[in-house]
């Protein structure tokens, strides 16, 4: 194994300089288990907080080792025209790497400033996020133990790389003797600047998932709130056409109780009509039981007495088709009929 300059002993190989080994990683912010929505008081969380303020001392740390870096370069002699292109390289690199991560932090200041205005901006969250809530309180205590774990971790290799500064600069004396071994430090370097492009791209995206999230969330309660309202208007027209089928039910009930009071009266007056009607028909029966004894009678006469036997059945046919036309005569007609009759005889 090559043992080169700044370069850490066992398993990390070659160590770059910000804060960690070239094979780890930043944990996410977000729980492991998954977040289904992100809640504006996540900003204010202490493990959210305690991230920023991690990145933040990782950038100073990283500007401090670069500037004792630099001081450490100065004070040594001047290395062949190669090596020198090399550093001016990595300087080069160095200064992009600054810049983009004072770009990082004024992105992350717009963000703050969103986040807070977001905050302020903010309702009460809806019923069904309680569930959220919960979960995400086990879950913060999760990230709590894992929060130590990696502050352990941080110290750790805060103090590794302070004792890897002093070991480079005893390493740098002897920097003309192991020129092959930069070139592979190099690499490393950028392998390293890729890896904090990568996570810069991660926080970006993942503060475009958050800033999705938001708006679902805003597009959700917009809809829940359209839907209280169709709701209550629902309820409100039906609370009045139940009122009016109530008026109309009233109504028709006071019509059936009159229609009814019709009918009883119609039907009192029917039973009348009926009775008056059976006492007429039994009256004219009689009548005309008596009307035709009197016919088969003066049948009789007649046949006895032939001379005035035709007048006498042409006047009794006479009298009966104008009782059959009129349904009733009075009894004076009939009396004067039977003078007139007794007369003739």
């Amino acid at each position: 194994m090559n043992r080169a300059p700044r370069t850490l002993p066992f398993p990390y190989q070659f160590c770059t300089y910000p804060l960690y080994p070239a094979h780890f990683r930043l944990p996410s912010p977000t729980p492991a288990s998954g977040l289904l929505a992100v809640l504006p008081e996540d900003f204010k969380a202490p493990w959210f907080i305690e991230h920023q303020i991690a990145l933040e001392t990782a950038s100073k740390n990283f500007q401090n080792s670069v500037a004792a870096m630099n001081v450490s370069c100065q004070r040594t002699n001047k290395p062949p025209d190669n090596k020198d292109t090399e550093n001016r390289q990595l300087k080069e690199q160095l200064n992009v790497l600054t810049q983009k991560l004072q770009m990082f932090t004024s992105r992350k200041v717009q963000d703050d400033r969103q986040i807070q205005q977001f905050v302020k901006c903010s309702t009460d969250q809806v019923a069904e996020r309680n569930a959220l809530i919960e979960k995400l309180q086990e879950e913060k205590h999760v990230l709590k133990l894992e929060r130590e774990v990696m502050a352990r971790k941080i110290k750790k290799y805060e103090e590794m790389l302070r004792n890897d500064v002093e070991k480079r600069r005893i390493e740098r004396e002897n920097f003309d003797s192991q020129q092959k071994t930069s070139k592979l430090d190099l690499l490393a370097h950028k392998r390293h600047i890729e890896e904090l492009k990568n996570e810069v791209n991660e926080l970006r995206d993942f503060i475009s998932i958050q800033e999705e999230t938001i708006t679902r969330q805003e597009t959700e309660k917009d809809e829940l709130s359209m839907r209280i309202e169709n709701y209550k208007r629902i309820q409100s027209n039906l609370k009045e056409g139940f009122e009016n089928v109530l008026g109309e039910t009233r109504k028709i009930r006071l019509e059936l109780e009159k229609t009814r009071k019709h009918q009883h009266n119609l039907d009192k007056e029917y039973r009348e009509d009926l009775k008056r009607t059976k006492l007429d028909n039994d009256t004219l029966t009689e009548s005309n039981e008596k009307k035709n004894e009197e016919i088969v009678r003066l049948k009789a006469v007649a046949a006895t007495t032939p001379t005035k036997s035709v007048v006498v059945v042409r006047n009794c046919q006479k009298r009966h088709c104008e009782d059959e036309d009129e349904d009733w005569t009075p009894n004076s007609e009939r009396k004067k009929r039977k003078i007139k009759e007794e007369k003739v005889h």
